[in-house]
């Protein structure tokens, strides 16, 4: 039976542990009990096998300390005054930082309706008193080894979408999405974004023609030169395929439409600019000429992880991204193309009509802009008056 008093109750005190029994982990439980005698036997058996136990007399104490150091494991009494074992575990299930903490409850009452309680209320483990020391040190070592896996299966999912993340996000990006400040979803959904399509005019004929490590550096320092630019404007990488790199801007971070669209457009204008170096050195390393041809387009795509448990990739697809792809086909070497309506909300003097692009099964043609000289300096200058950065 539970003991009561109408004296304040003690604040939770650590017993020292004895020397760390080997292949014992050292876990912090804490043992809820308003009997002393019980807490002392429970803590006396704990600390024998090198866990670093704390006692509280009640729950209410218990929930404290726990709030203040969240333990590895606890194990309580059923009855106690004020709140039971059973009222302690549900408070505790409603805690986000104490949800997962393992429950064993102890009581003097048997039978199958007190194991279903006990079940229902959150507990992990319900053990009859008086305890089996054997059997209380079984079911607190496999609560404890099965909370340890479930940690492990979380750092490596938490590396894993790490490691994804670190490949298609921009650094500033990254950082507010694993800090939590900014929010991201894997599961796919649709989303207004504007896709940047690059690819590489020349590369298939070096491929044939240039012996395998020449072109592999080749390949290696365009999506380098071009990984970087992204990120440098906020991109998001989604997807690379040989010589074509696709690059969002709206997801997984919104933007507005209009400013998504001049985001990938200065992307595209200091591609554009900084390509021409590295093709120099290209040419004078004997490793032939190319050129970037770059699509941009504005439109609805489904955005997320798409893959399986062998490999996945944060990417998009969609009309935008189709749309994109097949500008960055048709555009002239050098150039940035883009849809007519697509450059109609542009300032003046960014861009310059640049023939139609006729899609088969579609009757009527599209008119096609592409971005006019100095346009990268012209776009600069409209996001610092509209503050669209």
């Amino acid at each position: 039976m539970a003991r009561t008093s109408t004296a304040a109750s003690p604040p939770p005190r650590s017993l020292p542990p004895k020397p760390v029994v080997p292949g014992v982990t050292g876990a912090h439980i804490l043992v809820v009990d308003d009997l002393a005698d019980m807490r002392d036997l429970l803590a006396g058996t704990l600390v024998a096998q090198g866990y670093r136990v704390q006692v509280a007399d009640r729950a209410e104490v218990a929930l404290k300390a726990a709030r203040r150091s969240v333990p590895d494991l606890i194990v309580s009494d059923w009855m106690m005054p004020g709140q039971t074992g059973p009222q302690m575990v549900e408070e505790l299930r409603q805690d986000a930082r104490l949800e997962h903490v393992p429950v064993i409850l102890l009581t003097a009452r048997s039978g199958a309706e007190s194991k279903l309680e006990a079940t229902l209320c959150g507990a992990d483990a319900f053990l009859g008193k008086p305890f089996d020391e054997a059997e209380l040190l079984a079911q607190v070592h496999n609560l404890l080894r099965l909370k340890a896996r479930e940690h492990e299966v979380t750092a490596l999912n938490q590396r894993l979408v790490e490691q994804v993340l670190t490949r298609c996000l921009p650094p500033a990006l990254l950082e507010g999405v694993l800090s939590g400040e900014t929010s991201f979803s894997q599961s796919p959904e649709l989303r207004q974004v504007t896709v940047l399509s690059a690819r590489l005019e020349g590369f298939e004929l070096q491929l044939r023609s240039l012996p395998a490590e020449r072109s592999g550096t080749m390949l290696n320092d365009y999506l380098d030169l071009v990984s970087r630019m992204a990120f440098d404007h906020q991109g998001t990488l989604a997807h690379f395929a040989a010589d074509r790199i696709n690059v969002l801007f709206g997801a997984p971070e919104p933007l507005p439409e209009d400013a998504a669209l001049r985001a990938a457009l200065r992307c595209a204008a200091d591609m554009q600019e900084r390509i021409g170096s590295l093709a120099e050195g290209w040419v004078h390393g004997g490793l032939g000429r190319a050129t970037l041809c770059i699509g941009v387009h504005s439109g609805e795509a489904l955005v997320g992880t798409f893959g399986s448990e062998l490999r996945a990739e944060y990417t998009a697809i969609g009309p935008a991204v189709a749309m994109a792809e097949k500008l960055a086909q048709v555009a002239s070497p050098g150039s940035v193309t883009m849809t007519s309506d697509s450059a109609d909300g542009l300032p003046s003097g960014i861009s310059s009509k640049a023939g139609q692009l006729v899609l088969q099964g579609e009757a009527d043609p599209i008119p096609l802009a592409c971005l006019s000289a100095g346009a990268a300096g012209l776009l600069a200058e409209a996001s610092r008056r509209t503050g669209s950065d």
